[in-house]
């Protein structure tokens, strides 16, 4: 088990299974001992400790999580998804990446709640990859309160 906290937003990945270390520890050669935090973006940092929000994932998890794809909740972007957020929720700001002098990539769509929707490119169109929710430590903390239940 290797934990991940971020000092800035106070939440920590906890990886558990056989393969963390091969995949996410000091002993990796491909990964290194600090990685973007998936809430917030800082750096984290390998603790002995968790802080705040514990979130329990595999290594693949986490490393899909560092690597930008999201919690695997948030990876659940399809079309129902999608059509409810745009039906329910007003846009409240549209986040793009300038290519040229003529064009720009659209990264997200923040919704007004605070969601955001994360957007990618296919030979079909834009791919939603990820859809974010705004953090609710009320239902962080019923969660954990089920796990230490259960």
């Amino acid at each position: 088990m290797i934990v991940f906290a971020c000092q800035k937003c106070s939440h920590s990945i906890r990886t558990v299974g056989e393969d963390a270390e091969a995949l996410l520890g000091s002993d990796s050669i491909w990964w290194p001992d600090r990685y973007p935090c998936p809430f917030c973006g800082a750096l984290t940092s390998m603790s002995l400790n968790a802080v705040g929000v514990v979130v329990d994932l595999t290594p693949q998890e986490a490393m899909a999580a560092f690597g930008g794809l999201g919690l695997p909740l948030e990876r659940e972007c399809g079309e129902l998804a999608v059509k409810h957020a745009f039906a329910s929720m007003r846009v409240k700001a549209v986040h793009t990446k300038m290519v040229n002098r003529k064009c720009c990539c659209l990264e997200s769509v923040e919704f007004e709640d605070g969601t955001k929707l994360y957007l990618g490119s296919s030979f079909y169109g834009a791919v939603v990859y990820r859809i974010a929710r705004p953090h609710s430590y009320t239902s962080s903390v019923l969660q954990e309160m089920e796990k230490r239940n259960a």
